[in-house]
């Protein structure tokens, strides 16, 4: 009879899914514009791949006040930049859909591409990989550039960690899919629960 109450809550937390993990979003700081670079181009932008800025990796580019096109990069887990705007969902599903622009993807610019003077630009990184040559992509960002007459300006950006994507503009990720049990998990938990209720 004491067993019962332990068997209840053992049986009832079986049942109940994991929460899904909180995103963590840097507004404003995890993403730098540098106009004197060290390396190739007129403009570098690096970014950190972590929330608390500790990695980061940079791409430099040419940008003649229309047309932008990235000319050298980090060798390591990299970023891949695409053209987006305000409003766009920006995570791996939307990408894989072929749904913005690339300007630069691992090992591979393309370019110059079109962009006017006040554009947005997404960023999908990460740190590790999965196995060489595809990087990790779990960090999502953005980032509001303006052409000010003799170099760009970083208006504005944001990074999103831990989660599947950033709605370009704002500082809304785009959560995870929960880790829900399968309903047929859940159709054969009730009665093996019944059965230790029972007995």
């Amino acid at each position: 009879m004491n067993r019962t109450p332990i068997v209840i809550v053992t049986c009832f937390g079986m049942l109940i899914a994991a929460p899904a993990l909180t995103a963590v979003v840097v507004p404003e700081t995890n993403i730098l514009l540098d106009k004197m670079p060290l390396f190739d181009g007129n403009h570098s932008l690096t970014v950190y791949q972590d929330a608390v800025a500790t990695d980061y990796t940079s791409v430099w580019l040419e940008y003649d006040g229309a047309a932008i096109e990235i000319v050298n990069w980090n060798i390591d887990e990299e970023s891949d930049w695409y053209l987006v705007e305000a409003g766009d969902e920006f995570g791996e599903k939307n990408i894989a859909s072929d749904l913005f622009t690339p300007i630069f993807t691992t090992d591979s610019p393309r370019g110059p591409i079109s962009v006017g003077t006040d554009f947005y630009l997404g960023v999908s990184t990460g740190i590790g990989y999965y196995g060489y040559p595809i990087p990790t992509r779990d960090v999502f960002g953005w980032v509001h550039l303006k052409w000010d007459g003799t170099k760009l300006v970083n208006d504005e950006n944001a990074m999103a960690y831990g989660c599947e994507g950033i709605v370009v503009g704002t500082n809304t990720a785009i959560p995870p899919i929960p880790n829900v049990p399968e309903p047929c998990s859940l159709v054969m938990l009730v009665p093996l629960a019944l059965a230790l209720l029972l007995y």
